[in-house]
């Protein structure tokens, strides 16, 4: 893609189902709603530090995506993000990271640990339900809004580790 590359706009690649690579140039400020939706051959992903936002199920049915680094710079995840990213195996949430959104990682089968950064302030309802294989998850100290059903069906959770503060 091109460095002059501004914006992407919402569902761009939605269901190009044979996609497996992306690099999105440095000056992408957010990953728009639905953009890599349903690209179920999607596994590597290189997201610039200027992205700031991941929109509603941006990587949704993603199920080859194994692994994604959310830069550091990124305030808020939306509703679906990464839901049923089926291989999707650990995710660590940079402390600039305020919201996760209703559903952000519902589903993600394989998912097994998650660490939440320091910022995170509200967790909305489901957000991590029906990830089966979660082990462990560790909460940030700000976390003040908690959602329903946020760890439904996570059958494998053993350790939940909430800072004294919370």
């Amino acid at each position: 893609m091109s460095e002059n590359l501004q914006r992407i706009g919402k569902c761009s690649f939605r269901y190009c189902s044979s996609l497996k690579n992306i690099n999105i140039p440095e000056g992408i400020t957010e990953i728009e709603d639905g953009l890599f939706f349903g690209c179920t051959s999607l596994e590597s992903v290189s997201l610039p530090d200027t992205i700031t936002g991941i929109g509603s199920s941006a990587f949704s049915g993603c199920t080859a995506l194994k692994k994604i680094r959310i830069p550091d710079n990124v305030v808020s995840i939306g509703g679906s993000a990464f839901c049923e990213c089926s291989l999707l195996e650990s995710i660590s949430i940079p402390d600039s990271t305020k919201s996760l959104g209703s559903r952000a990682f519902a589903y993600c089968s394989s998912l097994e640990c998650i660490d939440m950064g320091e910022g995170i302030t509200s967790i909305m309802d489901k957000t991590f339900t029906g990830c089966a294989r979660l082990r462990e998850i560790s909460l940030g100290g700000n976390v003040s809004s908690f959602g329903k059903g946020v760890f439904q069906s996570c059958s494998s959770l053993t350790e939940f580790v909430i800072p004294d503060k919370v």
